[in-house]
C-alpha cells in the first residue's frame, strides 16, 4: 500500500462554466492518492483532490483506477493510469459528474518507501463540457507490507496485523428532491473502507459522489459508523448504522 500528497493542475481547453463564462485558469488542486500494489508493476488507486486557485472554489473531484508501471532499473520507471470518478461545484460544468482521465509520467525511487511522480494527461466530463490537460506532482510513501513468506520468521508478540476491506460500489438515490422543487434519480459512485474490530464488528468510512442525475455534479457525502457481520462460510451479510 502507499500513501501520496499531490498537487494536480487542470488546464481547460474549450471549456465553458455554468454561468456560459470561458475558463481561462489554471485550476490548482492540492489533494492526496492512496493505492494498493499488487505486485511490482500493477497497482490500484483512489484520489480525492479540492480546488484552491483559478476562480473555481468549491471544486472537488475523486477518481479511482488502475495502472501499470514499466521499470527500467531500481530508480526509474515510466506509468500508465486510466482512472474514472466523479467531481463538480465551483460552477464547471461537468453535467452529472461523471469524469474521465488517462495519463502516463514517470516515477523516481529515492529510498525503499519514498518516491517523487509526475504524470500529465487528459480530463474529460462525458456529460459536460468540461475537459483539461492535467498534470500531477507528487510525492509517495510506500509501507511495509505483509510477506505470507516471512510469518514463521517472525513471533507472535512482534507484531498486530490489522484487517481492513475495501469496498467500490454504485448507490442510487431514487427519488432525489432539489431546491427548486423538482425530483429524480441520483447515481454516486461510493467509496468504502472497513476497519475490523474483530471478526464481526468494524467502522465503516465511507464516501459518496454524484456521476450522473440532473444537476447533481458536485454533490458529494461522507459517513462514518459502526457494522457488525455474520461469518456464514462465503458469505458475510453485514449492516452499517
Amino acid at each position: 500500500m502507499y500513501l501520496e500528497p499531490m498537487l494536480t493542475a487542470y488546464v481547460p481547453r474549450n471549456s465553458t462554466s455554468l454561468n456560459q463564462q470561458p475558463l481561462t485558469k489554471t485550476i490548482l488542486l492540492p489533494g492526496a492518492e492512496g493505492g494498493y500494489k499488487f505486485d511490482n508493476n500493477l497497482y490500484v488507486f483512489a484520489r480525492l483532490s479540492g480546488a484552491a486557485y483559478g476562480g473555481v472554489n468549491g471544486y472537488m473531484d475523486v477518481l479511482g483506477g488502475a495502472g501499470y508501471k514499466l521499470d527500467f532499473n531500481d530508480t526509474f520507471g515510466w506509468k500508465f493510469e486510466l482512472a474514472a470518478g466523479a467531481g463538480g461545484g465551483g460552477t464547471i460544468d461537468t453535467g452529472g459528474g461523471l469524469l474521465v482521465n488517462p495519463a502516463t509520467g514517470l516515477e523516481i525511487n529515492l529510498s525503499n518507501h519514498w518516491a517523487i511522480n509526475g504524470t500529465v494527461g487528459y480530463l474529460a466530463a462525458p456529460t459536460g463540457s468540461f475537459q483539461a490537460i492535467t498534470y500531477n506532482a507528487g510525492l509517495k510513501y510506500n509501507f511495509n507490507e505483509f510477506n505470507p513468506d516471512d510469518l514463521g520468521k517472525i513471533s507472535n508478540n512482534e507484531f498486530a496485523l490489522d484487517t481492513w476491506r475495501f469496498n467500490l460500489y454504485n448507490q442510487t438515490i431514487t427519488d432525489a428532491q432539489r431546491n427548486n422543487g423538482a425530483s429524480g434519480a441520483i447515481n454516486q459512485i461510493s467509496f468504502g473502507v472497513d476497519q475490523f474490530l474483530n471478526e464481526n464488528f468494524f467502522i465503516n468510512y465511507n464516501a459518496n459522489f454524484a456521476y450522473n442525475g440532473q444537476n447533481s455534479g458536485g454533490m458529494a457525502s461522507g459517513t462514518l459508523g459502526p457494522g457488525a457481520q455474520l461469518n456464514l462460510g462465503k458469505f458475510h451479510p453485514y449492516l452499517i448504522i
